[in-house]
C-alpha cells in the first residue's frame, strides 16, 4: 500500500509491505518512509509520544540540525 502524507508542514511518503499467513491475516508489516529527514522526524515524534529516550533519538536529533 502506497501512502502519502503531512508531517510538520513536510511531506512525507511511503509504503506499507504486509506479508500474509494462509488464511489472508497480516503476519508481518513492514513501513518504509521517504525522505529520509522527515522519516527521522517522524522517528522522533513516536519516540516522544512513547516517552523513548535514547542514543538513536539523539542521533536523529543531531542529524536534523
Amino acid at each position: 500500500m502506497v501512502f502519502e502524507g503531512e508531517l510538520k508542514g513536510k511531506t512525507i511518503e511511503g509504503i506499507d509491505l504486509f506479508d500474509l499467513d494462509d488464511k489472508g491475516r497480516v503476519t508481518q508489516l513492514k513501513v518504509m518512509l521517504r525522505p529520509f529527514r522527515v522519516y527521522a522526524s517522524f522517528a522522533i515524534e513516536i519516540g516522544e509520544r512513547l516517552g523513548k529516550s535514547n542514543l538513536t533519538m539523539k542521533l536523529l536529533k543531531l542529524l536534523l540540525r
